[in-house]
């Protein structure tokens, strides 16, 4: 995904703070960072260690959806 595509789906965080998140989870080795190197476009993608992260993190959500409305 893009960074504008990020933004767009976290509204709730600034550009700043998903940056820095953004970095740190590289830096964890949990998302990618790639820059094509015509355009400049940089994107980031899921490593094998974050892509198994999904399903805990589902869990997650639905969790904090369920006891939101408490």
């Amino acid at each position: 995904m893009r960074f504008k595509d990020l933004a767009n789906i976290v509204q709730k965080c600034s550009d700043r703070v998903l940056t820095e998140r953004l970095k740190e989870l590289e830096s964890l080795k949990i998302v990618n960072r790639s820059v094509d190197e015509q355009s400049g476009v940089i994107r980031y993608s899921l490593t094998q260690k974050g892509d198994e992260l999904k399903p805990v993190m589902d869990q997650i959500h639905a969790w904090g959806k369920r006891w939101h409305e408490e």
